[in-house]
């Protein structure tokens, strides 16, 4: 790869500017893999990394990139330059492009560890200050969605001459040798500002794929462009799936977490929890899959008998673009996966992908109970009743019917759940993130698996986590590295028992899934161990 396809890896968006004093928006400096905001433990500016500023005026309308070597400092790319001051150091970032909402630029490598203040000048007018904590290794990954979550981007190693992208159609076997790209992996020596400096870096601390680490082979800057990182390494044997969680601990500091797909067959991935091959056989075959997703839950706390019923449904057309950067991510069984997020007002989610018209209700009746599921927005149906009447047993699902989904009908058991053992070992007044969390059960459908999920936030910040783990060992542990991510502050947890996902089928769709849980949930005040 080279610098001009800088764009495939991030994103840009550029807008008008006129000569007004540019803005960087607040928590608007971020690694350009990962996206992650200040204020969460992991994040950081790391030295020779890739970083993204976000704001108005910041460049011209239409994006300027660069496109030789030297990368332009002091002197500026088409009028706008970054300085960053800090404990006496002044230097300039290297600049990759600009436009009037986005700049990506490169931290110097001999910038200093430590808080930092950056301004940014276009036109000779000069934004707000902002501090940045720069480290000395912070990796963040590049996902297809470019914001930092989801599919990651990965090249699966055939041979020097056939790398080909990891896709759901295209996934890694076990024990396959595969290429993460990222940055953030931390300083060089030389002048990179002059063109790429390969070479490996000694700050990979671990990387895991599932819950398992993974045999590194290669870790540091590729010689595509600058700061621009990679990190070749072994697919461990026992994981596989569509959404295989990959986490990488650089510098003590944990990356966002992406997927790969790992199938065992060398054909498209097969994931019961989230999408069979013969599914993504359509998907190749015809350039499209239409999925229709119902969800239905109990919900109550442990032991309680009073709780929520709820109705949900998505119904989606993907193309294989739009798979890898909006479907939804479930991960693989025996892994978890983590997500960061600023609070912020936020409208109504809406299907991802191609929104398709399943009529105005879905709807599911059993033992005493009818669940109605309005729609309310585009493919997306919820509906909810209390107090509670799910109980095991058989149910049937249908819908009214639409523009693009047919009516239909189908069903499904709702399986005995089991039961949650130790739900008092997170009921103290305040439960320390950063340490492992083992959950213990009884029962649960041997056939089925137990969805744990566990939620915090703040006034500025959310993250969360979500594991599935299979039913049979009646216990599962969250790592420490995950949980050091959960905010100070309220939240959730809950474990959830399904049986197998059933299918059924309506005209209109490709692949249409029913899955239904029984979740005990409680609420927990999370508090982050004291700075060392």
């Amino acid at each position: 790869m080279r610098l001009t396809i800088l764009s495939f890896l991030l994103a840009a968006a550029p807008a008008s500017a006129s000569l007004i004093q540019p803005a960087i928006a607040p928590n608007g400096v971020v690694n350009a893999g990962s996206y992650i905001a200040p204020g969460f433990a992991n994040h950081g500016i790391a030295r020779g990394s890739l970083f993204l500023i976000f704001g108005s005026n910041l460049g011209p309308a239409a994006l300027v990139q660069a496109t030789s070597y030297p990368l332009a400092g002091s002197d500026g790319l088409a009028g706008t330059y970054v300085h960053i001051d800090a404990n006496g150091y002044t230097g300039f970032a290297l600049m990759v492009y600009t436009s009037a909402q986005q700049v990506a630029a490169i931290l110097p490598s001999n910038a200093p560890e430590g808080d930092a203040t950056l301004t940014l000048n276009y036109n000779n007018l000069t934004s707000n200050p902002v501090v940045i904590h720069i480290v000395r290794s912070a990796f963040g990954m590049f996902t297809f969605n470019q914001g930092g979550s989801g599919p990651a981007i990965v090249q699966n190693f055939v041979s020097a001459a056939q790398t080909p992208v990891n896709t759901l159609l295209a996934p890694a076997a076990p024990g396959q040798t595969v290429i993460l790209w990222g940055t953030g992996l931390g300083p060089v020596n030389g002048d990179e500002g002059s063109g790429p400096l390969p070479g490996a870096l000694p700050y990979l601390d671990a990387l895991y794929v599932g819950s398992l680490p993974a045999t590194v082979s290669y870790a540091g800057r590729s010689g595509c462009c600058v700061g621009v990182d990679q990190i070749a390494f072994a697919v461990p044997a026992g994981v596989s799936g569509c959404y295989v969680p990959v986490a990488a601990v650089s510098g003590g500091i944990l990356s966002n977490l992406g997927t790969i797909a790992v199938s065992h067959s060398g054909s498209a991935c097969d994931d019961p929890l989230s999408f069979r091959a013969a599914g993504l056989a359509t998907l190749q075959s015809s350039g499209r899959l239409r999925v229709g997703q119902i969800g239905v839950a109990y919900q109550a706390p442990p032991g309680m008998p009073a709780g929520t019923d709820s109705l949900t449904g998505t119904f989606v057309a993907y193309t294989p673009q739009t798979l890898m950067t909006s479907a939804p991510v479930n991960p693989s069984l025996g892994s978890c996966y983590a997500t960061e997020s600023l609070v912020s007002p936020m409208p109504a989610a809406g299907a991802q992908g191609a929104a398709l018209n399943a009529g105005a209700a879905i709807q599911s009746t059993g033992p005493g109970v009818s669940l109605m599921a309005p729609s309310v927005s585009p493919g997306s149906y919820f509906g909810s009743a209390s107090p509670a009447n799910l109980f095991a047993g058989g149910y049937s699902i249908s819908g009214s019917g639409g523009s693009d989904v047919s009516p239909f009908q189908g069903g499904f058991t709702l399986a005995q759940p089991g039961t949650w053992t130790n739900p008092s070992a997170y009921g103290s007044a305040f439960l320390t993130t950063g340490q492992p969390f083992t959950f213990r059960w009884t029962g649960g459908d041997p056939n089925g698996y137990v969805n744990i999920q566990i939620s915090s936030v703040n006034v500025t910040l959310a993250a969360s986590i979500v594991c599935n783990a299979a039913a049979s060992p009646g216990s599962f542990m969250v790592p420490n590295y995950l949980t050091a991510l959960l905010v100070q502050g309220e939240g959730t947890i809950s474990v959830g028992f399904a049986g197998a996902p059933a299918a059924f089928s309506a005209p209109g769709l490709d692949v249409g899934i029913v899955t239904a849980l029984t979740n005990s949930v409680i609420s927990v005040n999370f508090q982050t161990p004291p700075a060392q």
